[in-house]
């Protein structure tokens, strides 16, 4: 036996138990002349005629395998060469005496294993769709493969997948195949053929299959010596056998045992059957444990895995080799191309097909032998549903024709935005523009309301004379330095363009041109309606996650070589080699088939294992006997059959069935099925239970068999995003190795449910867990504790296909796993290298389809008025419609709801609360939910999008839904599209409305087919449903026209060219950084030589070249590009855009449209708060473009020019403002400008939970204009510090930004203006509280790790406060402010260093104070023993703010007075902490609770803690000894400097209240803004602003708002507002109500309340004196209409006050 080493020095490996009998190597010259000496010396030994075809055959593909790389891994035995010594060697030994152990040992020597055959390529399957095709040649016709196709006479094969049999047999594989199952057998040859492509997942094989047997397969028995019988009959009784082997069919025994009472005794054997331990069952074998070291090579980046055979007889006859991946030399012409490629370890089979196949001859000495197919033509007609949608698609384009403009504008239209104009004094602009005819603009001022055509009209005035002569239909407004053009339908103003120019007082310039001059580049022509729909053709230049690498080498030349190696099997004398080569090239079939070996496929090699060692023999018995059919040759006459032929005929017919399985690969829809005539039922008449088999799960990674150590599948039933039922967990299973690793269960799973019972949209779910090995040390993340099991991916498949008939058969479904199993939801992890797993299951064949049919809508019922309801009915009614959305529906609110569902037709927006209220969604519930649905009255577009989402499954309810988010325009439509790509996930099948609706929309709009491309693309790297958007991107870029698609395909070339760029950059550092930027940038200079080129960021956007100078790379942690490029407009501007690589750019995406459509509401409503809008665009995984705001500058860059400290400063970006804007009118308008948008950030970054706000991530424009950037972290997922959040205030509203706001240092009524604009803007959100919900919910599965459940929801739905008041609101927002304001970053780093510096336990050191209150520590040696202590009265102070302090009364022994001591309660709280500090383990008093309900300082409060800390005194001092002596209490009662100071207890006079006072002496001013309102049987009141204050010594107050409602002589009316600290001009917004039923105002109606008084005064806290009045008001109620809320400013007055 010969070996041959590779030549770049990787050895072939095998077990450790043969390696010791290897032969030594021979270089690659002499291993070729020997390997042709060899088999010369074979071909003359044999005499078989043909022999110079077969040896050129096998000669040729061999060497020049061999001779093409040094790569190639060759490896070749001379099997016939060792025959003869193993007969000798059997001669010289006598079996009968042969212990075990020395058996053993034989059996182990390298003379008894299978020949080694050079490795066959592994080959990417065609597409995920083939399926099975057989030739039949002429009757006479023998040996030879012609390139004609007669007519095919066609038989019948038995079925290879029956359905599934769900009794337990012996034998008996789940999916119904049996060993002993009688087989066809041919006397013909059967070729395989490649199946015709199938884009879809699977659909079951028929019964039955056509078949078109072609050529001869002559019978040739299989050579077993006597010897050798003899060593395997020795075997069978060995403890090996007996503990491992396994016995066949009865039918098995007796023949064999019948056989070999016919042969001589010299040669018979006593159970040839027993031949069958060979060939365990997985199940039966050694679970594998461990796998060898993988080996890598750096030049080809192949694999390979060694196992150790654990089982000894694995050595012998089953061979575990190495996995190492071949090179195989693609044929072109019959000449090897040279070229070698590698595979790649997990190919990709959701790639709709590869490059046109090429025709492969091969010329013989005896002339030309056809190929199995000359050409494998690109067909899609296999899988039907692919076919039906790609027929939609052709009749959905058919609906926009070229030639209409309207339908194929071929140019970019300006998008429009509706917005009220509330303020008139800039209703008018100035508007440049350029005419052909004048060299210079025209320019002329116009209202913003004004129409294009108008706009046209004043431009034509300047052009032609008579206007009547001038189709002014033909002219358009193009804008300057954009390829867009302005809408002649709508007003001028409404254009975005003109928007952003008023933003930025930016000119607005103008080309007037006519429909023939302008550029239509991206129109469609006539051939591109003409030409066909193929949802493949375009895909591959489309960068994919899981595409396969390009490989030569194809499942043709497999086949090729197995038909090949079949032939010489059939002639050769010694069949060994042969027989071994072929069951190494199925290996390779199969491996190429994601790794699938089908139990036909296991059980046929088993048998050619069986039927090459057989004696021959001619006795027609045996073969019967043995399980072989006999079968009529063509004359008729009964000849026995050849085992070996009829091994290999049922090895043909399995890897036809697997090639035929495979076409199908994760289809949810059947083929066409050869019984045409199979009769239906209806599936609400179906009373089975839904049941299915896991058989297994095929492909599974070495990885994985030293990680885990056993696996289960958790099987879900879901509809409308729930389970239908509870799950059901599979038993678990270690991994077993056959051809490949696989886990194997074989497990019936039944649902306790029957098919009548399920809806048409039910989706089976399945979870793969594995559980981790523990003993396992190269586990991934193992130095971490794992718990649990881990989820390892995850499949779907809808039960019913899209004809509606329920699933059946055999299904491989595809699923996609992380190498890192901690990350397999949502998208594919960071690097990209996701592995892929097949799981096959089965799923029975009924005698008849089951077909869901749709049910008819009930008839019409009558609706009722919600007003007829009763009272308590009613209200609960209108609560639950009055909820933001469905999120907080309980299950008792879902009953009522839909009892009560004929009550709500009034309030159309319930709609989705009411359907998702539905108690069931079967066959018998639909005609009430369809005629519910069919009587609505039709969502707005916006409402109805909820109807999208995962909860609603139904095809009705979202065709219904698609229907009425029709009336969406364009430009709307734009704003949602990442949520309608999203909500394609929620579809049950392909050809759906949603897809339909996305595609004519992106028809007849190049903006929306622009976006819509770019997220498609974006959504390819989803592992769940990559698949169904490839298709859908097929499907677009097929209708889209060849000048759109080569423009998207610039696009997409340029955005990796940047890619390439940037990840250079990012990867060098220092200098060589600048070196790598100007090569990268020179290199993409070349294409911009060759292409202009649109950006993805901005269709309008179209650059000619980079700017190489101006472009550089940001220093931030993700080293972005920052790009300039020239406009390819002359009349533009240069584009400026940022490139990132290394994050996702998704959730920015997301923000980005959040605060967008937050800024339309806000103009839609008349307000403006001048946001600035930047687009951003993920263009692949972690990657992405964002637009560059002009300038602007980082508030850090601002800072740092004042210092290091300037963030710490008050002046910094009011005098960078001032620098840019020297005049006084442009400082005012850009502090206006800052106002504005400063209040709609503070609102848009607190909604949607924005974190990570540094002064890095907040930008300002030299116009005044704030914004944020970089959103990594939202819906309140803040940035850690530790544990700690470093985002703790609301939002960012820090003292500089007060300091621009106010105008200075003191507050103004600017500020007012700020709070008020920020509570309107809340305000307004609120109102469309359910829109964001909804466009949230639908971006759940999008794969974004801060928006991944109802958690993140509920935190929008929590800061928008759906069950407040717009003035409980304001208020809310109020405080908010202040909360941020309060927090400035120097408190926040306070914090921060005074918890690292936290080191207190227990007592202080010496040198430190005891208490906080006191220098020193005193103890009961120094001062004496306490001999009584009482808290004995309270005084009220007021400084340095008011409040009370408690005189205790301290009596010492030897003393005859008491001394008196004042402490706060503050301070004894203090002494309490402390205490529990000193004495964790003893139990203190009860300390009082400092909580109050209410106000904290007044003389209730102050009279109730007197007497609970004097109880508190007397329980400490009266404790043990150790705690009422020690030093802390000795010296919280010790004297202080403070307490000498006081004369008495009276010392501080407490203050008399005047009742009334006289205001004192002095001007009073300023005004005072209340709102009034009544309602629910309450009065409120709400203090809002105050402004100009006036004071006797000029100093600024500090104002609070007393109020009584009179008369009150009891003063239970009065409300008070919080202090506002040293301002003349304070911001309250606090509410006081007055209940009708509250006090003395209890029984007094309505009547009786507008006779009363509303008094309001304004005083000014001081600490030394008494409070100063500053002014007051009266108010007489019945001057107000409380039915409605009044808002009014009212002057101050000097009025009397309580």
């Amino acid at each position: 036996m010969a070996q041959i080493s590779s030549g770049n020095g990787l050895r072939q490996r095998s077990s450790p138990s043969l390696a010791a009998s290897r032969s030594k190597d021979v270089d690659k010259e002499e291993a070729l002349q020997m390997e042709a000496e060899a088999l010369a010396k074979m071909q003359k030994e044999r005499g078989v005629a043909g022999s110079n075809q077969t040896f050129h055959s096998l000669s040729s593909t061999r060497q020049k395998a061999q001779a093409h790389n040094k790569q190639d891994h060759d490896l070749m035995v001379f099997p016939e060469s060792d025959a003869k010594s193993v007969e000798d060697k059997l001669s010289t030994i006598d079996i009968e005496k042969l212990t075990h152990a020395e058996l053993e040992k034989l059996l182990l020597d390298d003379s008894f294993e299978s020949s080694k055959v050079p490795r066959l390529p592994v080959s990417p399957i065609l597409s995920p769709s083939v399926s099975s095709q057989f030739y039949l040649a002429p009757t006479g016709q023998r040996r030879q493969w012609t390139h004609g196709m007669p007519a095919p006479v066609t038989c019948t094969l038995p079925p290879i997948y029956p359905s599934a049999s769900y009794t337990k047999q012996t034998g008996v594989f789940q999916n119904g195949f049996h060993p002993s199952m009688s087989s066809y057998h041919s006397r013909e040859h059967i070729y395989l053929g490649l199946p015709r492509q199938s884009q879809y997942i699977s659909y079951p094989l028929a019964a039955t299959t056509p078949f078109h047997p072609r050529g001869s397969l002559p019978i040739y028995p299989p050579v077993l010596t006597p010897e050798m019988a003899k060593v395997f009959d020795k075997i069978a009784s060995t403890s090996e056998f007996l503990r491992n082997g396994k016995s066949s069919t009865d039918l098995e025994m007796t023949a064999i045992k019948s056989a070999a009472s016919n042969r001589p005794a010299s040669e018979s054997c006593r159970d040839v059957s027993k031949f069958d331990w060979l060939d365990l069952d997985p199940l039966s074998k050694p679970r594998v444990d461990s796998v060898d070291t993988l080996n890598k090579t750096e030049n080809d980046g192949e694999r390979a895995s060694s196992m150790t055979a654990e089982d000894p007889w694995d050595a012998v006859l089953l061979e575990e080799k190495l996995l190492v991946t071949c090179h195989l030399e693609r044929k072109v012409n019959g000449k090897s191309s040279g070229a070698t490629v590698t595979r790649s370890q997990s190919l990709n089979m959701r790639t709709a097909q590869l490059a046109k196949l090429q025709g492969q001859t091969a010329q013989k000495d005896n002339g030309t032998t056809g190929m199995l197919t000359e050409n494998v033509q690109e067909i899609e007609g296999q899988n039907q549903e692919l076919s039906a949608f790609s027929q939609a698609v052709m009749k959905l384009r058919t609906k926009f024709p070229y030639a209409n403009q309207q339908t194929n504008p071929g140019f970019v239209l300006s998008p429009v935005m509706l917005q009220r104009n509330i303020s008139g004094e800039s209703a008018s602009i100035k508007v440049s523009i350029e005419i052909e005819e004048f060299q210079q603009p025209v320019t002329f001022t116009c209202d913003v309301s004004s129409p294009v055509e108008l706009i046209i009209m004043q431009a034509l005035c300047w052009v032609h004379d008579d206007l009547n002569e001038v189709d002014i239909g033909s002219y358009i407004l193009k804008v300057c330095g954009q390829e867009e053009v302005l809408q002649n339908k709508h007003c001028v103003g409404s254009h975005e363009y003109i928007q952003n120019c008023r933003k930025w007082d930016a000119e607005i310039k103008l080309q007037l041109l006519t429909h023939s001059v302008i550029c239509r580049d991206l129109a469609r022509t006539e051939d591109d309606d003409r030409t066909p729909i193929h949802l493949t053709k375009h895909l591959y230049k489309v960068e994919k996650p899981f595409r396969e690498p390009i490989i030569r080498s194809s499942i043709e030349e497999l086949l090729d070589v197995y038909h090949k190696q079949v032939n010489t099997a059939l002639k050769n004398e010694n069949q060994h080699k042969t027989v071994d080569h072929i069951i190494k090239t199925v290996r390779k079939i199969c491996s190429t088939l994601d790794c699938v070996e089908t139990p036909a496929i296991t059980e046929s090699v088993k048998k050619l294992r069986r039927a090459v060692n057989l004696p021959r023999t001619k006795n027609a018995e045996v073969s019967l006997k043995c399980g072989d059919n006999t079968s009529k040759s063509s004359s008729g006459s009964l000849q026995p059959e050849n085992p070996l032929k009829a091994s290999i005929d049922q090895l043909t017919r399995a890897v036809e069935a697997l090639l035929q399985l495979h076409t199908n690969l994760c289809s949810s829809s059947a083929a066409v099925s050869p019984e045409a005539s199979k009769s239906t039922k209806e599936a609400w008449t179906a009373t089975e239970h839904l049941q299915f088999t896991i058989f297994a799960a095929h492909g599974i990674s070495p990885g994985w068999v030293s990680n885990y150590e056993k696996y289960y599948l958790i099987c879900s039933l879901t509809h409308n995003g729930k389970d239908l039922f509870k799950p059901i967990q599979s038993k678990k299973v270690g991994t077993y190795k056959n051809f490949f690793y696989l886990i194997k269960w074989d497990e019936l799973i039944i649902f306790p449910i029957q098919i009548s019972q399920l809806p048409l949209e039910s989706v089976l779910c399945l979870t793969l867990f594995g559980i981790l090995n523990q003993s396992s040390g190269s586990s991934p993340d193992s130095n971490k504790q794992r718990k649990g099991p881990e989820i390892l991916g995850q499949v779907s498949l809808p039960l019913f296909d899209f004809r509606q008939l329920l699933t059946c058969g055999t299904k491989l479904l595809q699923l996609w796993t992380s190498s890192h199993p901690h990350h397999v939801s949502g998208m594919a992890s960071k690097k990209g290298n996701m592995e892929r797993i097949v799981l096959q299951i089965d799923f029975p064949s009924h005698a008849s389809d089951i077909e869901y049919k749709i049910p008819q809508a009930a008839k019409s019922t009558v609706h009722h008025s919600i007003e007829t309801l009763e009272k308590p009915l009613r209200d609960r009614l209108l609560a639950i419609l009055s909820k933001d959305s469905t999120i907080g529906l309980s299950k008792e609110d879902k009953e009522f709801l839909w009892e009560k569902r004929h009550y709500c037709h009034s309030h159309t927006s319930s709609l989705p609360k009411i359907l998702v209220s539905a108690p069931h969604w079967d066959w018998a519930s639909l005609p009430e939910i369809y005629s519910l649905l069919r009587q609505w009255p039709p969502l707005s577009p916006l409402a109805a999008l909820e109807l999208l989402d995962s909860k609603f499954a139904d095809q009705e309810v979202r065709s219904t839904a698609v229907n009425w988010i029709e009336a969406l325009s364009d430009d709307e439509l734009t704003d949602f599209l990442p949520q309608f790509v999203q909500a394609l996930k929620y579809e049950t099948y392909l050809d759906s409305a949603l897809v339909k609706f996305l595609l004519a929309r992106a028809l007849g709009s190049i903006r929306i087919a622009h976006y819509l491309y770019w997220l498609l693309k974006d959504t390819l790297y989803d592992t769940k449903f990559g698949v169904r958007y490839e298709h859908i991107l097929g499907a677009f870029l097929s209708v889209c026209g060849k000048r759109l698609r080569e423009e998207l395909e610039k696009q997409t070339r340029l955005v990796q060219l940047f890619g390439m760029v940037a990840e250079r950059v990012k990867q060098t550092s220092g200098s060589a950084r600048q070196a790598a930027l100007q090569t990268g940038m020179e290199r993409v200079q070349l294409f911009f030589l060759r292409n202009k080129c649109r950006l993805p960021l901005n269709p309008s956007l179209v650059a000619k070249e980079l700017n190489i100078k101006a472009c550089s790379f940001f220093s931030s942690n993700a080293v972005p590009l920052k790009i300039a490029l020239i406009n390819a407009d002359p009349l533009g501007e240069e584009i400026n855009v940022m490139f990132k690589v290394g994050e996702d750019l998704r959730q920015d995406m997301l923000a980005l449209q959040m605060i967008k459509i937050m800024d339309k509401i806000w103009l839609q409503e008349g307000l403006d708060l001048r946001m600035v809008i930047f687009k951003c665009l993920s263009t692949g995984k972690d990657r992405g473009m964002v637009e560059l705001v002009p300038a602007s500058d980082t508030l850090r860059k601002i800072q740092v020019e004042y210092g290091v400290t300037g963030s710490f400063k008050d002046k910094p970006l009011a005098e960078w403002l001032r620098k840019y804007n020297p005049t006084e009118e442009e400082y005012e308008k850009a502090s206006e400008n800052f106002i504005y948008s400063c209040a709609g950030c503070c609102v848009a970054t607190y909604v949607l939970g924005i974190c990570d706000r540094h002064n890095d991530n907040i930008m300002l424009r030299n116009t005044g204009h704030m914004f944020h950037i970089d959103f990594g972290k939202f819906l309140g997922h803040a940035q850690m510090f530790g544990s700690f959040k470093r985002d703790r205030a609301p939002f960012v509203l820090t003292s500089d930004m007060a300091y621009v706001i106010n105008g200075g240092e003191k507050p103004t009524i600017r500020f007012q203006l700020f709070v008020d604009l920020c509570c309107q803007a809340y305000n307004l959100i609120r109102k469309h509280a359910n829109l964001f919900l909804n466009l949230l919910s639908l971006m759940l599965s999008s794969g974004l790790p801060e928006l991944s459940g109802v958690q993140d929801l509920k935190y929008v739905q929590d800061a928008l406060q759906p069950q407040t008041t717009d003035a409980e609101a304001t208020i809310f927002f109020t405080r908010l402010i202040e909360s941020s304001l309060g927090s400035v970053a120097t408190k926040f780093n306070f914090f921060i260093h005074n918890l690292a510096q936290l080191r207190f336990s227990g007592l202080p050191s010496n040198d430190e104070p005891i208490l906080s209150f006191s220098a020193k520590t005193y103890s009961l040696k120094q001062d004496g023993r306490i001999k009584q202590v009482s808290v004995f009265t309270y005084q009220k102070r007021y400084n340095p703010d008011k409040h009370y302090i408690y005189v205790v009364r301290v009596l010492r022994e030897g003393q005859v007075e008491p001394a008196f001591v004042f402490r706060t309660f503050d301070e004894f709280q203090e002494l309490h902490n402390k205490l529990g500090i000193l004495f964790p383990l003893w139990k203190l008093p009860g300390f009082p609770n400092k909580m109050v309900l209410g106000r904290t300082h007044i003389k209730d409060v102050a009279a109730k803690r007197k007497v609970e800390l004097n109880s508190y005194i007397q329980s400490l001092m009266n404790s043990s000894s150790e705690v009422a002596e020690c030093d802390l209490v000795y010296t919280f009662f010790h004297p202080l400097l403070r307490d000498e100071k006081v004369e008495g207890i009276d010392g501080i006079a407490k203050p008399t209240d005047a009742s009334p006072s006289s205001p004192t002496s002095g001007k009073v001013g300023g005004e005072v803004k209340l709102s009034i309102s009544y309602r629910n049987s309450t009065l409120f009141i709400m203090v809002m602003h105050i402004k100009d204050l006036v004071t006797e010594d000029g100093a600024d107050p500090n104002p609070y708002v007393k109020t009584y409602l009179l008369p009150d002589t009891h003063k239970t009316s009065k409300r008070k507002t919080k202090i506002s600290r040293k301002t003349r001009n304070p911001t309250f917004n606090e509410m006081a109500s007055y209940s009708l039923c509250c006090n003395s105002l209890c029984g007094y109606s309505m009547e009786t309340l507008k006779q009363r008084e509303l008094q309001l005064s304004v005083l000014s806290a001081e600490s030394l004196r008494e409070n100063c009045f500053l002014g007051g008001i009266t108010l007489s109620l019945k001057d107000f209409n409380l039915s409605k809320e009044t808002v009014n400013w009212y002057r101050l007055t000097a009025v009397p006050y309580l």
